[in-house]
């Protein structure tokens, strides 16, 4: 199944999928899929997701579809299996074999149709007593927002940085702005012909990318002044634009953070990296 970028079905095919031919590893692969629709309907503001020890307590609320695909995936793989946030363990799995390897102290930012955050200190996950912990996809980063974010703010920085926020910001410069520019082109703007025709030397897309680039190095100082880590890590579908958004970034980010944090590192991962980083580790 694909779909176009107004969201209307484009191509549907049905094909007999690993899972069903009963591969071991597609059906772990289709357990977290199936899981990771159910952790996306939950409101994790109201229904907090508390982790003791291991456990996780859902106040008020039944079982939900994660609860059951964890003790699938357990009888599956026979080994323990707990549920995070799906960045949080970004961040954890990133430490651990990734690009924060050797490293305890790292921060993870996602990006791509939204923006998550997670925050590893000292080795562990800081979930916080409501579970948002790191979700730093919905500090406010401006005031005179009109346009609610998919929490119910206004002014969230998941609306400027993330894959939908940068061509939403895009469509908006474009109808005000009457300069020339290869984005008009584009019956489907999406995020990667912003960063194509930036590299290409687009005003208006170079202007784009330096906005979003600037919001987000802020909101990283502002969370590094907090948290103080030692590397940060910038993974999702949007980091395979690559240099183009890793050293803007970095250089937005030394302007705001203080001088004893400037060797802080910042490292881009694209998914792709992610899944031979884990299929590398799981097939030794």
């Amino acid at each position: 199944m694909q779909l176009d970028c107004k969201h209307n079905l484009a191509v549907k095919e049905f094909l007999e999928t690993e899972s069903a031919k009963g591969n071991k590893q597609a059906k772990l692969t289709k357990i977290l899929f199936d899981a990771q629709k159910g952790v996306n309907a939950i409101d994790t503001m109201s229904n907090p997701i508390r982790l003791i020890k291991g456990i996780e307590e859902k106040p008020g609320k039944g079982v939900y579809p994660e609860d059951l695909s964890k003790e699938e995936f357990h009888k599956i793989s026979e080994l323990p299996v707990k549920v995070g946030n799906d960045a949080n363990v970004a961040a954890l799995g990133e430490m651990w074999q990734g690009a924060g390897k050797g490293y305890q102290d790292v921060l993870m930012v996602t990006l791509g149709t939204g923006v998550g955050g997670g925050c590893v200190l000292n080795g562990k996950v800081i979930s916080g007593i409501h579970g948002a912990g790191g979700e730093i996809g919905h500090m406010p980063v401006k005031d005179d927002e009109k346009t609610p974010c998919n929490c119910g703010n206004h002014g969230c920085l998941e609306q400027y940085v993330s894959a939908t926020g940068i061509v939403t910001q895009a469509k908006k410069m474009l109808e005000t702005d009457e300069r020339p520019s290869s984005l008009r082109d584009y019956d489907c703007l999406e995020a990667k012909h912003i960063y194509d025709e930036a590299k290409k030397g687009d005003v208006i897309a170079n202007e784009l990318v330096d906005s979003t680039c600037k919001i987000l190095a802020k909101a990283l100082a502002q969370v590094c002044s907090v948290i103080d880590p030692e590397i940060i890590v910038i993974g999702g579908g949007v980091s395979k634009a690559g240099d183009i958004l890793t050293s803007r970034i970095t250089q937005f980010f030394k302007e705001y953070v203080p001088q004893i944090t400037k060797k802080m590192q910042l490292l881009g991962i694209t998914e792709d990296e992610l899944l031979k980083e884990m299929y590398s580790y799981i097939n030794g």
